[in-house]
Order: C-alpha cells, then sequence, then structure tokens
C-alpha cells in the first residue's frame, strides 16, 4: 500500500471528483468504480427532468454538470403538469362594429344602434307603435268608406228614392184643380188673382213650374221642416202669405239631396219666369234679384223684404231660399221674384211655360227685367195707370 491513498481501502476516487448520489443517504465504498450510465439512461433522464421540472442526478463531466457540487433537493409531491396559455381563436364577445357615423366621430344613435334594434324592448315598442298605426290606418280607411257611402246615399239614393214619389203627387194636383185646357194661351191677366186656401201642415196646394231648369216641376206643401223637405217638395214658410197675396210667398226646397230641387238655382237670371200653378190659376212670377245670405237673416222672408216685419207690403212677391254653396250649408242663396200677371186654368197653359224666349217675346209687366215701372204690360185694363204692379 503506498503512503498517499485514502482511508477505505485503494483505488479510492479522488477528492473532489466523486458525484453526487441520486437517493440521499446512499454510500458507495470508496474502491469501488463510478457507475456507467449509458446514453439511453442519460437521455431520459433529460427528459424527466425538463418534463417535471425537478433536478435529476449530475454526472461530473456531463454537458448539464456544474463544477460545484449540487445539492439535491428534499423530494416533495409532484406537481400537476402546467398548462400552457392558450389564446381562443375566436372572440367569445361578440361585439357589433361600428358604423361610419362612430369612426367619423359622430355621436351613435341608440335607436339605430345594432344592440338597441335587437333588443327585447325594442322588439316591443316596435311592434306597439305598428299596431297603432296599423289600427289608426284602418279607422281612416273604414271611415273614408262610410263617408263616401253617405256621400252616394246622401246625393243620389235619396233623390232617386223621392222622385216617383214626387211625379205621382204632381199628377195628383194637376187633376184634382180645375179642368185646365190643353191649348197654350196668350192671355195675361193683371186683376187680384184667385185666393188660395192654405191647407193644414203637411198637404199639397199647388206646384211650381221652372222653365229654365228644363221644365222641371215641383210640388209645394205647407211647412219648411224635414219632413216636408225630405220628400222632394218645396216647403211652404207658414209666416208668410199665400201664393198670389200681396207680400211675400216664401218657399224652401233641398239644393242637394232629396230631389235636389233647387239645385240649379244659379242658373236663374233677372226676368226668367217662375210659375205657379194652383187649384184656379196660372201665376207667372219674374226673378227680379238674388243675392247669398248668412242662415240668420230671416228678414229675407218678411212681406217687405229686409224691412222690419210690420212694414206694409203693397207688391205680390215670392222668394226662394236655398242652401249655399251647393255641397254645404253655411250660407243660403235667395231668389226674389214679382208677380208679372196670371192665367186662369181654363184659358189654357200659359205661354211661359213654352221656354225663356217665348216669355221675353210675349212681355209683362216691366219686360224681361220685371220692373213694375218700367212700361204698361200688354192686356192692361183701361183706365190703369202706366207702371202700377198689379194687386
Amino acid at each position: 500500500m503506498s503512503g498517499d491513498a485514502m482511508p477505505g481501502g485503494s483505488g479510492s476516487a479522488p477528492e473532489g471528483l466523486g458525484f453526487v448520489s441520486s437517493v440521499p443517504g446512499s454510500s458507495i465504498p470508496g474502491n469501488s468504480a463510478p457507475p456507467r450510465i449509458s446514453r439511453r439512461q442519460r437521455r431520459e433522464m433529460r427528459e424527466q427532468a425538463g418534463s417535471t421540472g425537478v433536478g435529476s442526478p449530475l454526472v461530473a463531466g456531463s454537458v448539464a454538470a456544474s463544477n460545484s457540487v449540487h445539492e439535491v433537493p428534499a423530494p416533495h409531491e409532484p406537481q400537476a403538469p402546467h398548462e400552457p396559455h392558450l389564446t381562443p381563436a375566436f372572440p367569445t364577445k361578440v361585439e357589433s362594429e361600428p358604423d361610419w357615423d362612430t369612426l367619423m366621430g359622430e355621436k351613435p344613435n341608440k335607436a339605430t344602434s345594432p344592440v338597441a334594434a335587437n333588443s327585447p324592448h325594442r322588439k316591443r315598442k316596435t311592434s306597439v307603435s305598428v299596431l297603432v298605426m296599423s289600427g289608426v290606418g284602418q279607422t281612416m280607411l273604414t271611415a273614408g268608406v262610410v263617408l263616401a257611402l253617405f256621400v252616394v246615399w246622401q246625393l243620389y239614393v235619396t233623390t232617386w228614392q223621392v222622385q216617383g214619389a214626387r211625379a205621382a203627387a204632381v199628377e195628383s194636383f194637376t187633376k184634382s184643380g180645375v179642368q185646365e185646357a190643353t191649348k197654350t194661351t196668350e192671355e195675361q191677366r193683371f186683376d187680384p188673382p184667385p185666393p188660395v186656401t192654405i191647407p193644414p201642415f203637411g198637404q199639397t196646394f199647388g206646384t211650381l213650374h221652372v222653365p229654365r231648369w228644363d221644365a222641371m216641376v215641383i210640388p209645394i206643401m205647407e211647412g219648411t221642416t224635414s219632413a216636408v223637405l225630405d220628400t222632394g217638395y218645396a216647403g211652404h214658410y207658414q209666416e208668410t202669405q199665400g201664393p198670389g197675396e200681396v207680400g211675400n210667398f216664401a218657399l224652401a226646397a233641398h239644393r242637394r239631396s232629396y230631389g235636389n230641387s233647387f239645385r240649379r238655382v244659379e242658373e236663374l237670371q233677372v226676368g226668367d219666369p217662375l210659375v205657379v200653378e194652383t187649384a184656379q190659376a196660372w201665376l207667372v212670377y219674374q226673378v227680379s234679384s238674388t243675392e247669398v245670405v248668412l242662415p240668420t237673416q230671416g228678414e229675407v222672408i218678411h212681406p217687405v223684404p229686409h224691412k222690419p216685419k210690420d212694414t206694409v207690403p203693397t207688391e205680390r212677391l215670392m222668394t226662394l231660399t236655398t242652401c249655399h254653396p251647393e255641397y254645404g250649408s253655411t250660407e243660403r242663396f235667395i231668389v226674389y221674384s214679382k208677380l208679372s200677371y196670371w192665367v186662369p186654368r181654363s184659358a189654357g197653359r200659359p205661354v211661359a211655360l213654352q221656354g225663356i224666349a217665348a216669355m221675353q217675346s210675349v212681355g209683362g209687366a216691366g219686360g224681361a227685367t220685371g220692373d213694375a215701372s218700367a212700361g204698361t204690360p200688354a192686356g192692361t185694363p183701361a183706365g190703369t195707370p202706366a207702371g202700377t204692379p198689379a194687386q
């Protein structure tokens, strides 16, 4: 045995060249050589160290060995492998893309934003508004249809309903009076015409002939309520004088609906004849003027129009009243006329019924103007001063 041999037997490893055992507390005889580790074992050890993160036994002279001896940590429970952080391929929160107004710096509109538009509250609000608008639209459409049907009924159906009864009333009255001659006469009388007995309310006592309206004939009934006018008749104002009397014989009739009796009232011109047929005579009036007044101006049917009601009349007048304008009733259209002459029914039909031209050719009180002071009418009794109105 040599003198520098280490205790424990010959062949022990020099100091500083020993190795650290992988098992704490283990000892290797000093005279035994370090165990050989194959490449495979080293590879497995490195893989184990890399996967667990725990330091493995180091062999002096290995690539991972340090020049200093490292102390092996105390064994502990293995930790779960650390899972790497993975970025999701798609975002988990869907956000709406900003519109161009937002990108350009404009304040986004909550009412038109995708989030607000898709919200349940927005949908409920939209549904309610749609239902309301739909209901309003349907109501307006229904009202329009009803209004259109009412107009058709008022203007056409009611006229059709009364035409037959009105024609029958005219025929019945014609047969009830004095038998008239079928010929046309040019006779004209200027003395007071036969008086007419005014019947009770709702009864017929005459007819009105208007040559300007294509020889239209309208029966005359006592009273001016809807019960009378809605039958297509001309109604007599009960507080006014009778036909042919001194004063104002006033009539009213519908302009549109229920026979359209006075529909063409604006076509009348000064001098046009208006012929009233009674049970005994034909009374020929001539239009003297027209005007439009308010419904409250009742003075137009006074004995002397536009004069106090107690004014004593001196002329035999007839006044026609109807609604104005044609499709409204905010005003009243008034036609004034004066008695020109009269003809007994037994003498025949007056020439005025042949038309406007025939009436103007014959003349009358004041000719076509209806002015009683314009001249002496043909057939004036001897001794009657010129311009004296018929009384």
